[in-house]
């Protein structure tokens, strides 16, 4: 079973952030630096059994998506497109990167897991950065939300 690489964004209740999200993902490009032009593709943007809202962002290079396995240079410099794009855009609680992250787990739930090394690479809100008590190792990402840092290694 293939894995995507993606980039998952949960946006608690706010439909309205989830769709806008959604807007600043579809179809932008992005340039790597040793290969084709890449481009997101917004996988879906749904509400779980709990109400809350997800978006899924896949990133494309050409007509494939960008699976575990693939060369890790092009899924490391996808990654860090990733977060860029992710740092002018407001409005979610959290957000990762990573194979078959989408729905990985709850805004209730991470309290308990910040410190797990798995976990590189996650953005929180402040809001929730609050809620987890400050946890280390997480620096400033863009206005209101905080990011513990990724290795850019993705396995």
């Amino acid at each position: 079973m293939a894995w995507p690489f993606q980039l998952s964004v949960e946006c608690g209740d706010d439909q309205t952030a989830a769709a806008r999200l959604k807007g600043h993902f579809e179809e932008a490009p992005f340039e790597l630096e040793n290969g084709p032009m890449g481009r997101f593709c917004v996988d879906c943007v749904s509400q779980d059994e709990d109400h809350r809202w997800w978006a899924s962002v896949l990133a494309m290079v050409g007509e494939k998506g960008l699976q575990h396995g693939d060369n890790p240079s092009l899924i490391a410099e996808a990654g860090r497109e990733f977060y860029e794009r992710l740092k002018s855009v407001s409005g979610y609680r959290f957000a990762v990167v990573g194979f078959d992250t989408f729905q990985f787990n709850t805004a209730e739930s991470l309290p308990g897991l910040v410190g797990h090394s798995r976990l590189a690479g996650l953005v929180l809100s402040e809001a929730l950065f609050e809620r987890c008590g400050r946890p280390t190792g997480f620096v400033a990402f863009s206005p209101g939300y905080f990011w513990m840092p990724s290795d850019d290694k993705y396995g």
